[in-house]
């Protein structure tokens, strides 16, 4: 009877030691998937963080040209008026110098026609 008792409290332990460790492989393999989708979402959150940063860095270059680009239009602009303002004064001289000469011409014909009317 003892031999029997003993068998099956051998029995029974062998099955509580088979059921721990059934027990602890799952834990382990359950602690292992939790470890590889914890790393992924790192890697995950690691890949975007690099596409935001470049993002960022893409933003602040097109800025920065954007920029360049505004002071060079302006630049531009204020050329383009200091030469605009040069032509139309160079334009007022032009008409001014035209009258001029055209005055001059009415004298010269006025002074020959008297002359003519003299002789």
């Amino acid at each position: 009877r003892a031999l029997a008792a003993d068998r099956r409290q051998e029995k029974e332990s062998m099955a509580e030691f088979v059921a721990k460790k059934r027990e602890m492989f799952l834990v382990q393999m359950a602690l292992d998937t939790k470890r590889e989708e914890i790393r992924k979402l790192e890697e995950k959150a690691q890949m975007k963080e690099e596409a935001l940063k470049k993002s960022e860095q893409m933003l602040e270059e097109d800025a920065i040209r954007f920029d360049t680009f505004l002071k060079e239009n302006d630049k531009k602009a204020h050329e383009a008026i200091k030469r605009a303002e040069a032509e139309s004064q160079l334009k007022n001289q032009k008409v001014a110098e035209i009258k001029k000469k055209n005055q001059e011409i009415a004298l010269v014909i006025s002074e020959t026609a008297k002359h003519r009317e003299a002789l």
